[in-house]
């Protein structure tokens, strides 16, 4: 009996023996994320538990703890059986930050939203119209709310009204009539996260003096953009219509979409048959909120070096290590591409011109600057794998050589079809040789920095194609004033 007591003790600290990598944007006690943290806490407590039911010589009162253990057990499992269904036939008083990460996962997307929502055909996340309210963010980190980072200076918030117009996206009003320019595509596009005025679209449309509107939505793909153009962009009549293609997850975007249109189901429906068990649980989701509220708090210090205070997505890491070939074949690539032909012909029906972006993933950015810098430190923090440095450098190698190839076969493809294709690694690479960076530390999307950059570059650019396109009727758009 003894030995088996030490061998339950032994089995509680188990989890302990198995450090764990600290994953970008996750708060961390230790050497584990919050959630495996907690797991092993629970897993300790329950073998503490056993060992002690398991003290006694005497067999009856043994057996007697036992069985009050699984009883304990039985009623807490039942308990918490309880509460879940509890919680899901009355979702309001689930707190807003949970039914986020439940959204996350696609489970609590069946549930009735307290706002008006509407969905588009087509289209996998619903769009709240007419909605307004005032957004908070970190200055260096765009998800401060959600996930909170201690700073030297206390000058870092920055908060701004956040809109829609009437059919849900994100502009400061509701705009009739035809526009200059007409923006399509995902968050890359809508840029949710920052102040309208500080959005690359509203920055380009300022200095070419054009009237504008942006139909982007996060989250979607291209097919889905295209969704949209077809059901809103005729009444606009743009004489530009830009579609922006972000190469982090654009062409996965659409394989996903494809096996959604196929399989039949409600958006929700497919989610949910994606996701591990415990994801869908809201119980599961509160704890693990609550864990990480309780977690220490990271701290950036403005003087950080870069290595320390840039993080970089492994995900989006390892689909631009991909060679042409397999990027080629992709249904998801066929996809993308297909949209931007049909929004080629869209533009031939409606007398508008077509202009193609491509939204640098992060990962490439930086890639391409760290190694034109011989900033060998950098390149390996960025792909993640510092504990085994060959691996890592054959990692990075494969990035550089390779996170070009989604640029090249969209510029292959627009050049066979002679659309207007721009790439916009090149300014935010220059903006980074400046000493700027141009993309949250902790999260996928570019800052003001960033929009700034790109939208100065494309202005040279386009200036050119309005000044050899014909005038558009006048808009009920309010043009945008030079920028002072």
């Amino acid at each position: 009996m003894r030995i088996l007591r030490i061998i339950i003790l032994l089995l509680a600290f188990l989890p302990f023996a198995k450090p764990t990598s600290n994953p970008a944007g996750k708060l961390t006690v230790g050497l584990y994320s919050a959630s495996y943290f907690s797991l092993c806490v629970i897993w300790c407590t329950a073998m503490i538990l056993l060992t002690v039911c398991l003290g006694s010589h005497d067999k009856i009162k043994r057996k007697h703890r036992l069985t009050k253990l699984f009883l304990l057990g039985i009623s807490v499992l039942l308990s918490l059986t309880v509460l879940e269904f509890m919680l899901r036939s009355n979702p309001q008083l689930i707190p807003p930050h949970v039914k986020s990460s439940l959204a996350a996962g696609g489970a609590f997307l069946d549930f009735p939203s307290a706002r008006s929502s509407i969905q588009h055909p087509g289209v996998r996340y619903p769009s709240y119209p007419n909605e307004k309210q005032w957004m908070s963010k970190s200055k260096k980190n765009v998800f401060a709310s959600i996930m909170p980072v201690l700073y030297e200076s206390d000058d870092i918030y920055q908060s701004y009204e956040y809109t829609t117009d009437r059919d849900g996206f994100a502009n400061p009003g509701n705009i009739s009539g035809s526009v200059d320019l007409l923006f399509i595509g995902d968050s890359f596009t809508a840029m949710e996260h920052l102040p309208h005025e500080q959005r690359w679209t509203a920055l380009l449309a300022n200095l070419l003096h054009k009237t504008h509107i942006s139909l982007g939505k996060g989250g979607i793909s291209p097919p889905e953009s295209l969704c949209i153009l077809e059901k809103f962009g005729a009444q606009h009549v743009p004489t530009c219509l830009v579609f922006t293609i972000f190469e982090g997850n654009d062409p996965w975007d659409a394989d996903c979409w494809l096996e959604w249109q196929k399989s039949g189901l409600s958006y929700n429906s497919f989610l949910l048959n994606r996701e591990p068990f415990a994801n869908r649980l809201i119980v599961w989701k509160w704890y693990e909120s609550f864990f990480e509220k309780s977690a220490s708090q990271r701290t950036y210090s403005p003087s950080a070096s870069r290595q320390n205070t840039m993080s970089f997505m492994p995900v989006f890491m390892n689909r631009l290590t991909l060679p042409k070939e397999q990027i080629r074949t992709m249904p998801g690539w066929q996809a993308t591409l297909e949209s931007i032909r049909k929004a080629q012909t869209w533009c031939k029906n409606n007398h508008s011109t077509l202009k193609v972006l491509l939204w640098p993933s992060k990962a490439h950015v930086y890639g391409l600057y760290f190694q034109s810098n011989s900033m060998t430190n950098e390149l390996l923090s960025l792909t993640g794998k510092q504990n085994d440095i060959l691996e890592a450098m054959r990692y990075a190698k494969a990035l550089i050589e390779n996170c070009n190839n989604i640029d090249n076969l969209l510029d292959d493809y627009c050049r066979e079809n002679n659309i207007d294709y721009t790439s916009l690694t090149p300014p935010l690479v220059q903006a980074l040789k400046d000493k700027t960076d141009v993309y949250y530390f902790d999260d996928i999307h570019p800052n003001e920095h960033g929009c700034k950059a790109v939208a100065e570059y494309l202005a040279d650019k386009m200036s050119e194609t309005f000044s050899a396109t014909p005038h558009q009727p006048e808009s009920t758009a309010v043009k945008q004033p030079p920028e002072k």
